[in-house]
């Protein structure tokens, strides 16, 4: 892994929080994305976005994106599978600045043990442009970084 995000935006106006997203694809090159739950204190319900979360205190972002793919899809991978690849900063009243990550090791829906969200599938880039995404995704997406 580099240390070398890059920069979606301008990071001035980013808040003290830190997320970690993650993005993985399949052997067919689709796009893995979960389907937030639709309960009132999520953020985004019902929306499509990458799997991740919130930097704990004391944490790194790298340390994040592992723990939350293990929490939340029961994937177990080194640090060294995770590169970097964008930095943004949320588009909520928070200011969170947002860490994403591409894993390039190869997962199907098999070795997916769902822990968070409504549901996960694999899409393509074309299908992935006309789904409800997370606002941020969208424009990380669009920034065409390498996701």
């Amino acid at each position: 892994m580099t240390d070398s995000f890059r920069i979606v935006g301008s990071l001035a106006a980013a808040g003290p929080a830190a997320v970690a997203a993650v993005a993985f694809r399949d052997g067919e090159g689709r796009l893995l994305l979960q389907l937030r739950d639709a309960f009132p204190d999520v953020v985004y319900g019902g929306y499509w976005g990458l799997f991740g979360g919130a930097v704990d205190a004391g944490e790194t972002v790298l340390a994040a994106a592992v723990r939350e793919t293990e929490e939340e899809l029961g994937l177990a991978l080194p640090p060294t599978a995770f590169c970097p690849v964008a930095q943004t900063v949320s588009t909520l009243p928070d200011r969170a600045r947002l860490h994403f990550f591409r894993v390039d090791v190869v997962i199907a829906p098999s070795d997916i043990r769902l822990g968070e969200g409504a549901g996960f599938a694999f899409f393509t880039l074309d299908q992935v442009r006309a789904l409800r995404l997370v606002p941020t995704l969208r424009r990380v997406l669009e920034a065409d970084v390498g996701l």
